[in-house]
C-alpha cells in the first residue's frame, strides 16, 4: 500500500493510522529515508501489510460461538479505527436481532 505524506505526518502518526510500527515504515522505506524524524509532504512511502490472520470469537447464551477467520487484506477497507467502528455496528445490529 502507497501512503502520500501530509503536513504534519511523522512515521508513528502513520503507523498508527495503518496500525503498524513507524519501524516497520521506516525499514520498508530505507531507500527514500535517510532520518526517521525527517519526512516530507508528498513523499510516496510503501505501507507494509501483516497478512496474518485474525480471529475473533463471539460468545453469546443464544447460540454456540462464532469463529470468523478473516485476513488482514480483507480488513484493510476498515483500516485502523474504521474497524472498531464496524466492530461496533456488528455488535449492535446483534443486539437488536437478540432482542427481537
Amino acid at each position: 500500500m502507497i501512503y502520500e505524506v501530509k503536513k504534519g505526518d511523522s512515521l508513528s502518526k502513520i503507523g498508527s493510522k495503518f496500525g503498524v510500527k513507524w519501524q516497520a515504515i521506516f525499514e520498508k522505506n530505507k531507500d527514500q529515508i535517510k532520518n526517521p524524524n525527517l519526512i516530507y509532504p508528498g513523499q510516496k512511502l510503501q505501507i507494509p501489510v501483516n497478512t496474518s490472520i485474525a480471529k475473533t470469537e463471539v460468545k453469546t447464551d443464544s447460540f454456540s460461538p462464532i469463529i470468523h477467520n478473516t485476513t488482514t487484506e480483507e480488513l484493510k477497507p476498515f483500516a485502523g479505527r474504521g474497524l472498531l467502528i464496524a466492530s461496533a455496528a456488528v455488535l449492535f445490529f446483534w443486539y437488536l436481532r437478540k432482542k427481537k
